[in-house]
């Protein structure tokens, strides 16, 4: 099992066998997520992925890799997903910013940032749970409104 919860393998190999739906950050072998660099702008030099865990004040954020084929990865260890966990996109580090009715993060130009998770998936047949499962964003899922 290499180190990692034998209960959470054994609920990977159950969701892959039955063709049932499991949230990607459950995933033993961690996720690869890949999107295209037109929903950042492709002129971006940098792009980010945050991790905003449930406790105050707690994130990890991963430089996301660019392809020829103009889009950005990343490889997110297993490690670095929490139940609950959210995730933003940008071409800055997000900051936070709150008043009396919301919050919410914004990227370096103040433009406003969508928090997702993960859609929930069915594993690919092949998939082993040491690999990491492969999710691609939406276009939308990078602003509130596209650049």
């Amino acid at each position: 099992l290499a180190g990692r919860d034998p209960n959470e393998v054994s609920h990977a190999n159950q969701a892959r066998r039955e063709g049932s739906l499991i949230d990607p950050a459950e995933w033993p072998g961690g996720v690869e997520l890949s999107m295209s660099m037109s929903a950042v702008g492709d002129d971006a030099d940098r792009v980010y992925l945050t991790v905003i865990y449930d406790e105050p004040g707690k994130y990890g954020t991963i430089a996301m890799q660019q392809t020829q084929a103009g889009q950005a990865i990343a490889t997110i260890e297993h490690a670095m997903l929490k139940k609950g966990s959210r995730f933003v996109i940008a071409t800055s580090l997000p900051t936070r910013h709150r008043d009396e009715q919301r919050s919410w993060f914004a990227d370096d130009d103040g433009r406003e940032l969508v928090v997702f998770e993960f859609p929930m998936r069915v594993p690919p047949t092949g998939l082993q749970t040491s690999d990491p499962m492969s999710v691609e964003l939406r276009m939308d899922s990078v602003y509130m409104e596209s650049p």
